[in-house]
């Protein structure tokens, strides 16, 4: 009887944890869910003007051929926030499209709309999967 009894206690558990393994691996976001989130992270961070918020967003392995690292992105996006780049801004992400590359290595996010009252333009960001999140490696202005 006692037997019984630990038998069906283990089995009890061993369903309740392949139900419950079940049942986070459906709540797992998808990729694109997962970059969607990271652009909305950039819409707050650029509205707020919140810096921070924003490089957080941005992967340590950040490289752009014009800006240079992460640490002179932080530099430059400082001093544009200081110059008043972002003074009434908005940023649309309502017409965003993503892209994945056929390794689902890296992603393209376009159009990231931003406005201002210095003007408007439309960013393309390049971003790579870390650990469980999407971060920005590249930012892609048009017309730049």
């Amino acid at each position: 009887m006692k037997t019984m009894k630990t038998v069906a206690l283990a089995a009890t558990l061993v369903l309740t944890l392949l139900a419950s393994r079940a049942v986070f691996a459906a709540d797992k976001p998808s990729d694109e869910d997962q970059v969607k989130v990271t652009v909305g992270k950039i819409k707050e961070a650029l509205e707020k003007k919140d810096i921070n918020l924003l490089m957080a967003t941005f992967s340590e392995s950040y490289k752009d051929p014009r800006v240079g690292g992460k640490a002179e992105a932080k530099a430059l996006l400082e001093q544009g926030l200081k110059s008043g780049y972002a003074d009434n801004g908005k940023v649309k992400i309502d017409a965003l499209k993503v892209k994945f590359s056929e390794d689902k290595k890296t992603a393209k996010a376009y159009p990231l709309d931003l406005s201002s009252s210095m003007g408007s333009i439309s960013v393309e960001l390049v971003l790579g999967k870390e650990k469980d999140a999407w971060l920005v490696t590249q930012v892609n202005p048009d017309g730049v």
